[in-house]
């Protein structure tokens, strides 16, 4: 093989050595996204993580579960994460021990167990252009109404009835929308917020949060 060959195998194989490292992402890859996103790296409410198992679905997709230790009670808590296509897409933590099976699941994972768990109609669900192939992104509508019944399912779950949720500012940066508004309760009560929903690609909230501010 002369120098000029040489030179265009080489190319090639880097060229295949750089796709196969950019695209590559295996359970240890999903293990650790998980772990940090459970434990906020090492810095949120839960360390120690243990009993770790981690399900290969195909398509770089993982199911990860675990136990984790609580720094308030010093108990043990079941987690578990859904990873689709390298991307962390919703997890949660067990309210209750982690051999209690039947414990509610919502603690610590900010908006999205809520939002799940919540029934949306199926026409409210889709955004603009949706049969057509249109990007999500595009439809500031379709983002604020979703973020807005998440927000309405997070503060009625962990405070007390809420009739609606009004946005004042919303700003989309990338794909993370925030801003302010205010809630107001069913007994007429009202509160201002902060807020800011994360969405993934294909424009589903994975995580978000709230906080009260005074007027």
């Amino acid at each position: 093989m002369n120098y000029t060959k040489s030179k265009k195998a080489a190319a090639i194989l880097l060229a295949m050595l750089a796709t196969t490292s950019a695209y590559a992402y295996n359970k240890d890859n999903a293990k650790h996204a998980c772990i940090n996103k459970v434990t906020e790296h090492g810095s949120g409410k839960y360390h120690g993580t243990s009993g770790l198992h981690v399900t290969d679905k195909g398509h770089h997709s993982y199911a990860v579960t675990g136990n984790v230790r609580s720094h308030r009670d010093k108990s043990t808590h079941h987690f578990s994460c859904n990873i689709r296509h390298k991307e962390l897409v919703n997890y949660q933590v067990s309210q209750g021990k982690s051999s209690n099976k039947n414990a509610a699941a919502a603690i610590g994972v900010g908006i999205l167990a809520l939002a799940v768990a919540a029934a949306i109609d199926n026409h409210n669900d889709k955004h603009k252009g949706h049969d057509t192939g249109a990007s999500p992104f595009d439809d500031m509508h379709y983002l604020k109404r979703q973020c807005k019944q998440n927000i309405k399912n997070q503060i009625s779950h962990d405070r007390r009835p809420v009739k609606k949720i009004k946005i004042d500012e919303a700003h989309l940066n990338n794909r993370k929308l925030k801003g302010t508004g205010y809630v107001v309760f069913k007994n007429g009560h009202e509160r201002d917020l902060t807020y800011s929903c994360n969405f993934d690609r294909r424009g589903n909230i994975y995580d978000g949060y709230y906080h009260f501010r005074r007027r």
